[in-house]
């Protein structure tokens, strides 16, 4: 398919499209954390060697085009969604290593629901009992997949549900930027912005890494950095209610990955819950986007 013929497809099919590659990039970027940390890279250096390496890759493009394609006057979300990138990241990235690639990735899968959360105690929305039982269904799928009671439960289960914290924070201020900022500048000062806060965070764990290591890094930024183009110009072609059911496709090729590369068991009670999880987020991204804003009818 020729660019010019994509270009001419609906907006949700682009955005879909754009959504499932998204997903293939970010789950293979899974499996590459993974071996890193098997082969003893610890994933806070991890995240901070995506972030650099990243920023290197992107340097020959931008130098290319010229610094006129990164002015802007909006550093202040950059900073912002910079900032919460390299927090969630960073959780995210330790989150894998040490936990079965499909409980991490399902958490994850919280995220909206943590926006919700956010929206109420920032913006001063009210929880009626549409987003009250969305929210208690999203804390059911979560217990599903925890069980506790049934297996250990501990610190670990922390650090997805802080990376789709932070996943919550990103699309907010993504959102926002997308409106006025394009792909290439969004992705760019978001690497820009995390590589000073991912090197504060791996200063405490450093490691000079081998030939070995600095490959799989390279490769993990790579297509990191390909998900987050892709996840981008999803989010532009369409509504976020029409393309997040494609994030979805994220489990399933994580699980299949981590099946064939680790040889890590399909958990039917992770299916379970983060199917949950994922019903109650996708209900309350349909319903968000039918509400009316702000001081309308007024």
């Amino acid at each position: 398919m020729t660019a010019l013929s994509f270009d001419r497809l609906p907006g949700a099919l682009r955005g879909a499209l754009w959504m499932l590659l998204a997903a293939a990039f970010f789950s293979a970027m899974t499996a590459c954390i993974r071996y890193l940390a098997e082969i003893g890279f610890h994933p806070l250096m991890t995240s901070f060697y995506r972030s650099v390496i990243g920023l290197v890759l992107l340097a020959p493009f931008f130098l290319r085009r010229g610094t006129a394609g990164l002015r802007t006057k909006r550093h202040g979300l950059f900073l912002s969604r910079g900032m919460a990138s390299a927090v969630a990241q960073a959780a995210f990235f330790v989150s894998v290593a040490i936990l079965p690639l499909a409980d991490a990735v399902s958490l994850t899968f919280t995220a909206p629901l943590f926006g919700a959360l956010l929206a109420v105690l920032f913006l001063g929305e009210t929880v009626d009992p549409r987003r009250a039982a969305v929210l208690a269904a999203g804390f059911l799928g979560v217990l599903i997949i925890l069980r506790p009671g049934f297996k250990d439960v501990d610190w670990q289960f922390v650090m997805p549900l802080a990376a789709a914290f932070g996943m919550a924070v990103i699309w907010v201020l993504v959102k926002q930027l997308a409106a006025t900022e394009t792909t290439e500048k969004i992705v760019f000062y978001m690497i820009l912005y995390t590589v000073p806060v991912s090197f504060a965070m791996a200063l405490f764990v450093w490691q000079t890494p081998t030939w070995e290591h600095l490959a799989w890094l390279v490769v993990t930024a790579l297509v990191a950095n390909a998900g987050q183009f892709a996840m981008t110009n999803s989010y532009r072609a369409a509504e976020a209610t029409a393309v997040f059911p494609f994030d979805f496709a994220r489990l399933p090729l994580t699980a299949l990955l981590a099946w064939i590369v680790f040889a890590e068991a399909l958990d039917l009670w992770t299916w379970l819950g983060a199917l949950v999880i994922f019903v109650a987020s996708a209900q309350h991204m349909r319903s968000e986007s039918r509400r009316p804003p702000a001081g309308a009818g007024k």
